[in-house]
């Protein structure tokens, strides 16, 4: 997609220094909640024609060409997916060789994704930080960050850097506020907040 950015980073390369931020992940998570009980019914399921396979075809085809470049040569390698929605690119890594796990909020979704046969769990990412599930090769958050405003974000990068082996990578995708249309995704979705 034009309007949406891929960030990579590898974790060798970015480094959070002595932050004293303080974790105030429930300030938004409660509002957060109601939106995502049926977060796919309400949002996801909104483009295209509300065929499931079919807006899986085309979550596929932005995969292939936006993040197969990033992926890890060694099939094996952990890789775990934050809000891994209704499944789409845990089966996308499943086809691909890979045993990806995920998690997310919103239970509806995570029941659509278990239907597709991956493994995916329901589980806040504050739980999940708390968790005891690293070292992971490879952590991605697809359409994810911009859900939380900018000390929020502050807070979960640092938290996530622990859960990432030292040679490890972190692929987000974020609408890209400097794309042709993109409001459409920036602003399309009522639970946006940080925006980059």
């Amino acid at each position: 997609r034009i309007s949406s950015g891929v960030v990579v980073w590898s974790s060798n390369c970015w480094d959070i220094r002595g932050s004293q931020v303080s974790h105030n992940m429930q300030s938004n998570a409660e509002f957060r909640n109601k939106f995502y009980e049926s977060y796919f019914a309400h949002q996801a399921s909104r483009s295209g024609s509300g065929n499931l396979l079919e807006k899986m075809r085309d979550d596929h085809l932005h995969y292939k060409h936006e993040l197969l470049p990033f992926l890890p040569v060694d099939r094996s390698a952990k890789i775990v997916e934050m809000a891994c929605g209704y499944g789409s690119l845990l089966k996308f890594l499943t086809d691909l060789g890979y045993s990806p796990k995920g998690f997310d909020l919103s239970a509806d979704q995570v029941g659509m994704a278990n239907e597709l046969g991956v493994s995916a769990e329901v589980l806040d990412i504050q739980d999940w930080i708390q968790g005891n599930d690293g070292p992971i090769d490879t952590l991605l958050a697809i359409d994810l960050i911009e859900h939380f405003d900018k000390s929020e974000l502050l807070d979960l990068l640092i938290d996530i850097r622990s859960k990432i082996k030292s040679n490890g990578t972190f692929i987000a995708r974020t609408p890209n506020m400097d794309g042709i249309l993109p409001n459409q995704y920036a602003f399309g979705d009522f639970t946006h907040g940080a925006l980059i």
